[in-house]
């Protein structure tokens, strides 16, 4: 019996043993990743005082959802979905752009990017936070939660709807981007998220109905 008959067995195992080894490695970082998923909110009825740009305002939201690890692996943790950054695409009922560019969306926790604002005795002073000011709304879902974003509000008795970013704060009039101007109708949006390496997309109905009560998001069959 010479020495590579003799070697051959554990050479195999150890070979054997780095493989599986590896695959479990492999196996625990993909359970490990987000595993993000799209999903309609509620529509947002919201009244403001005087003094804002509108008195009455319907948002329409889509939620961002990390789905936790299923219940016979949480002894592990799944990874939080880092620096998500979200696109909204609107669409004709056809599937045909109607602007020429993605919409950056806003996520509803995020800052609004206005300046700051205090009182000092009889004044009121503002100060200017540049990452406030960022056109880009980036934010983190921990694994099990969730995170909204808008979509676009209808204001007022206005009928049309805007697409709502953190443009809409520099629009002229305010909220109201013209860029982003939807006449009643139904449309197709895309939304696309891209975090820690991973995307997600989902096409939804938007119904902008005469009626504000009727302004809805509807799941694309």
């Amino acid at each position: 019996m010479n020495w590579i008959t003799v070697a051959l067995p554990y050479f195999l195992a150890f070979v054997l043993g780095a493989a599986s080894s590896l695959c479990i490695v492999v196996l625990v970082e993909w359970l490990r990743k987000p595993r993000l998923c799209l999903a309609i909110a509620p529509p947002r009825d919201q009244a403001y005082p005087a003094g804002y740009p509108a008195s009455k305002v319907r948002f329409l939201e889509v939620s961002l959802r990390n789905k936790p690890l299923p219940s016979w692996l949480r002894w592990m943790s799944r990874s939080s979905a880092s620096s998500c950054r979200a696109t909204i695409d609107f669409l004709k009922e056809d599937g045909t752009n109607i602007f020429t560019r993605s919409m950056a969306a806003r996520w509803s926790a995020s800052p609004q990017p206005v300046p700051l604002q205090f009182r000092l005795g009889d004044n009121v002073a503002q100060i200017l936070d540049v990452n406030r000011l960022n056109m880009a709304s980036v934010i983190d879902v921990p694994p099990g939660e969730s995170e909204s974003m808008g979509v676009v509000g209808r204001f007022d008795e206005n009928t049309d709807c805007f697409g709502w970013s953190n443009e809409s704060y520099f629009s002229n009039p305010p909220w109201r981007n013209p860029d982003w101007k939807l006449s009643i109708g139904r449309y197709l949006i895309r939304i696309t998220v891209r975090a820690s390496g991973e995307k997600c997309s989902e096409l939804f109905w938007l119904i902008n109905a005469p009626q504000i009560a009727d302004v809805r998001l509807e799941p694309h069959a």
